[in-house]
């Protein structure tokens, strides 16, 4: 089985084949483009990130400390019986944007744009 390792030998990065059993190297002279991203769109959609499971996923950060923009929400109304729980994400690095979905009532989606 080959193995794909990038050869710095020359004044030109080259891709090497190389067997780990027996040793052999075949260098590729192609130079071509072993890979090539394009990203088109950079905004997250909150939808299709947030979705009825994410309140679920354990590895997501909580907070305690953000209140419910719904007024209904029972974290809202009897704050003593029902402890503030609010999933973040953070959905554009480049920019620090957030959004949020409150676990109590589970309607609550809302982003920190402004």
């Amino acid at each position: 089985m080959y193995y794909l390792t990038i050869s710095d030998k020359d004044t030109v990065q080259t891709l090497v084949y190389s067997c780990r059993n027996c040793g052999n190297e075949t260098r590729d002279s192609s130079l071509g483009c072993v890979s090539e991203t394009f990203i088109l769109k950079k905004n997250a959609e909150i939808g299709y990130i947030m979705n009825e499971y994410t309140k679920y996923d354990q590895t997501l950060p909580h907070i305690s400390n953000v209140k419910c923009p719904n007024s209904e929400c029972p974290s809202n109304k009897d704050p003593k019986n029902n402890k503030r729980d609010v999933v973040y994400i953070r959905y554009d690095d480049t920019n620090m944007k957030y959004m949020y979905l409150c676990v109590v009532c589970d309607i609550a989606k809302w982003t920190n744009d402004n």
